[in-house]
């Protein structure tokens, strides 16, 4: 798995690559949880397989992070009273669409047949059954990416890796799976 963390934060540095990278990790990280290890061959199967669904994902996710993360520096930096407001509305949208996000590229790897409309049905249905469970680990989620970017470079290394066997345990969990791991 640190191989495929390495390679696939390298890819992520291009931008482009980054969702596509994820999923990559998403892949490996669903294999690693039913037992299988696949390591660059898995990673790169998926990489080569789901470049496009990766793609899709990835601007959806931005086009929505990206108005709300606006908004949350624009209120911010307003010194205005309804700034609090919106700063809270701006905040809880990101939190929300993160933890959809995250929901909907998991549900993607653990779903016949591999849709992202499939999967994201499948994700609102695991938030709107679980949504105290999976708000609270899209939390920790997003605050551990936050500590990895701003504070701690060991832990961004390898963070999304961390995040694809996250998304992907939490998804299991919901179903009532536990991982092929724990049950041995």
């Amino acid at each position: 798995m640190v191989t495929v963390s390495l390679l696939a934060i390298l890819l992520t540095l291009t931008i482009v690559l980054a969702p596509i990278a994820y999923f990559g990790l998403l892949q490996v990280a669903a294999d690693l949880s039913h037992g299988v290890r696949t390591g660059l061959a898995g990673f790169w199967t998926a990489f080569r397989r789901h470049w496009k669904p990766a793609l899709v994902w990835g601007l959806v996710s931005l086009g929505l992070l990206g108005p709300l993360g606006f908004g949350f520096w624009y209120f911010t930096i307003n010194p205005a009273s309804f700034s609090l407001a919106g700063l809270i509305l701006c905040g809880a949208g990101i939190l929300i669409i993160f933890t959809l996000s995250q929901l909907t590229a998991a549900c993607f790897f653990l779903q016949e047949p591999q849709t992202l409309s499939l999967a994201l049905k499948n994700a609102w249905a695991s938030l709107l059954l679980h949504p105290v469970y999976l708000v609270a680990c899209g939390l920790i989620a997003f605050a551990l990416s936050l500590a990895a970017v701003r504070y701690y470079l060991p832990l961004f290394l390898g963070v999304e890796a961390l995040l694809a066997l996250f998304s992907i345990l939490q998804i299991q969990r919901t179903l009532g799976k536990e991982p092929d791991f724990l049950t041995e």
